[in-house]
């Protein structure tokens, strides 16, 4: 195990490959919720062609709306076999962990390099994941820079799910026909704006394709901080079999003694639980609790009993 973890030195399988380092999709219930946008076109003269390929089509984070470029490293375009370790992942009854970085620049994306095209090589993007079985996940996208930059962070949803924002920055995504869903929780909600593009064309956002040449308008949810340095965004990911009950999850951020680490305290209808995420080594405080390791919870019940601690 290896920290900070980085990214494997290839692009994908070659000309095929998308600039979707870090991006994620989520399933509930049997359903899709958080999906990749697919390809649609191999035309590059089709603008739509740059939109599936480039980050923008993914869920992960833009620099200044910028995509990754990592196709433009010809020897990304050549695939062989990695020899090292570069991701983080702990998988145990209570959790999954995972973590990776990315941090091989942003810039405008085009499907071929332009001569004079400027490069933002100052971002390094960590993205950690945790599941904690079977409820919900905690997503925490650690940006590390020196110059100020806006940074839009990316979920796109399938046709047939809606997006709705409530409270502060809360995101619902859910299908007309069911009672199932997914919250979008920011743990700090009050240093971003959020807002949800479907089918846009200028610029060309919230679009889904499932076949070749075949696109539909679908929406994309769009967490933005602007004009900030070194920065996170934490989003809870929960799932609901209905409504019922849920609007009673929430996220609010723990504060940490000893090291470098965030953590937060998660209400959900099976109680209260205190979680962390480490950026190094040593012993850390996070509420009334204490851990070494990279990742840790407890989980409290309604009455502030405890029913179950992991450690990774």
């Amino acid at each position: 195990m290896t920290w900070p973890p980085t990214s494997p030195p290839w692009y994908g399988r070659s000309p095929h490959g998308h600039e979707d380092k870090l991006s994620i999709e989520v399933f509930a219930f049997g359903q899709p919720f958080v999906v990749d946008s697919g390809s649609y076109t191999y035309d590059k003269r089709d603008p739509f062609r740059t939109y599936f390929v480039g980050s923008q089509g993914h869920n992960t984070v833009l620099v200044d709306y910028q995509s990754q470029i990592r196709r433009w490293q010809k020897e990304h375009l050549h695939p062989k076999t990695a020899e090292g370790n570069f991701a983080t992942w702990i998988s145990r009854p209570e959790f999954d962990y995972v973590a990776s970085t990315y941090g091989e620049g942003y810039s405008h994306y085009s499907m071929d390099k332009p001569d004079d095209q400027k490069i933002n090589n100052d971002v390094v993007h960590t993205r950690h994941v945790l599941f904690v079985k079977p409820d919900y996940w905690l997503i925490v996208d650690d940006l590390q820079t020196v110059d100020c930059h806006d940074y839009q962070l990316l979920f796109h949803t399938p046709p047939g799910v809606m997006a709705k924002v409530e409270g502060i920055n809360c995101v619902v995504l859910d299908r007309e026909t069911e009672a199932s869903g997914l919250y979008l929780l920011p743990a700090y909600p009050a240093d971003l704006t959020v807002t949800c593009a479907t089918g846009s064309e200028d610029p060309i956002q919230g679009w889904y394709s499932l076949d070749h040449r075949h696109k539909t308008a679908s929406t994309a949810v769009i967490f933005e901080q602007k004009n900030v340095a070194s920065t996170v965004f934490v989003t809870l990911l929960y799932p609901y079999p209905s409504r019922k009950g849920a609007d009673a999850v929430g996220i609010e951020p723990l504060h940490v003694v000893g090291g470098n680490a965030v953590a937060f305290l998660v209400t959900t209808p099976r109680g209260q639980d205190h979680l962390l995420i480490s950026r190094g080594e040593g012993v850390k405080q996070f509420g009334p609790y204490r851990s070494s390791g990279l990742v840790a919870g407890i989980r409290l019940d309604h009455n502030g009993n405890m029913v179950n601690r992991f450690e990774g």
